[in-house]
């Protein structure tokens, strides 16, 4: 069984329903849902997370390196290897 990371969104841990969904084959289609806010996704797709953003000039700038404000405002971010 394939180690869950917590859910993308709130935090909480994913529960792996491997049977519970079908393709339209109806082979099985492997999901993993939430415990906390029932977001559920693909399991093949729910390790998986976008790069986070970060910002080239770090303290200097009016952002102060927070990767909320670098995204909406800064002009100096850069996108950070996972």
């Amino acid at each position: 069984m394939m180690e869950l990371k917590p859910c993308p969104f709130c935090g909480k841990p994913g529960k792996l329903y491997p049977d519970d969904y079908v393709r339209d084959d109806l082979s099985p289609w492997p999901v993993v849902e939430c415990t906390g806010c029932n977001a559920w996704v693909p399991a093949e797709v729910w390790n998986k997370r976008a790069t986070v953003a970060h910002c080239k000039l770090g303290d200097l700038c009016n952002c102060g390196g927070d990767t909320e404000r670098v995204r909406d405002g800064c002009a100096e971010w850069v996108r950070a290897a996972e």
